[in-house]
This record gives C-alpha cells, structure tokens and sequence, in this order.
C-alpha cells in the first residue's frame, strides 16, 4: 500500500452529510496548500484533497477552519478530468491520521486516527 504525508494550511471545507438507506455516508473532503520553492526561489502551491468519511468525518468538521496547519496522512489517489477543452487532475488522500499542528481550535481533538470506513468516494465538485 502507498502511504502519502502532507503538511500544509487548510483551504476550502466541504462537509457532505448523506443519511439515507440507499447512500447512507458522511463525507469531509478539504483542501490543503503546500509549499515549496524551487531552486530559482519560486514559490509553488500544491494542493491535495483530504478526504475522511463516518463518525471522524462528523466529530472533525466543526474544528477546521481556512488557514490551520495541518499533517494528514494516508492512501493517495490521483484522477484526471476534463474540463471545458482542457484535461486536469486532482491529487487526494483517504486520510488515516489528522494533526493539528500550531494552534488548533478549541475543544477539537489533537490527533485523529483510525480505519475509513468502506464507503463510496463520491465527486466533491
């Protein structure tokens, strides 16, 4: 199994909540920006999609918030789209461990771990 390691600051927060019999699943997919620079000095962001399904997915999202360093680890996954005439990708991690790093927000867990559970990994467009 591949295993990826991000730290960065998060950006966009999007929290799907699905209760239903057919499709039931809760869904946090946030984006994180991380930067490095080039040997010419150029800065580049990279920007990876963390995603983390069920009850982690639901005691987390009210902590996150556009700006936080963050570390999420896990399994990665790259998918390409078209968009208008142009073919783009997107780089996410199934996220396995969550810190916080710096300041985190009150009463939000430290350290958040655990299996995902098996649910489907729908488009978050």
């Amino acid at each position: 199994m591949i295993n990826a390691i991000v730290s960065g600051n998060i950006g966009k927060v999007k929290f799907i909540k699905k209760q239903d019999q057919e499709s039931g699943f809760t869904l946090l997919a946030f984006s994180v920006a991380s930067h490095t620079s080039t040997k010419t000095g150029e800065e580049i962001t990279n920007w990876v999609t963390g995603k983390l399904w069920g009850p982690r997915a639901e005691a987390l999202a009210p902590h996150l918030t556009k700006g936080q360093a963050v570390i999420i680890q896990g399994k990665p996954e790259a998918r390409g789209y078209s968009s208008g005439n142009e073919i783009k990708g997107e780089l996410s991690i199934h996220v396995s461990s969550f810190e916080f790093i710096g300041p985190k927000p009150k009463n939000a867990p430290n350290l958040v771990q655990g299996d995902q559970e098996p649910y489907p990994s729908p488009s978050i467009e």
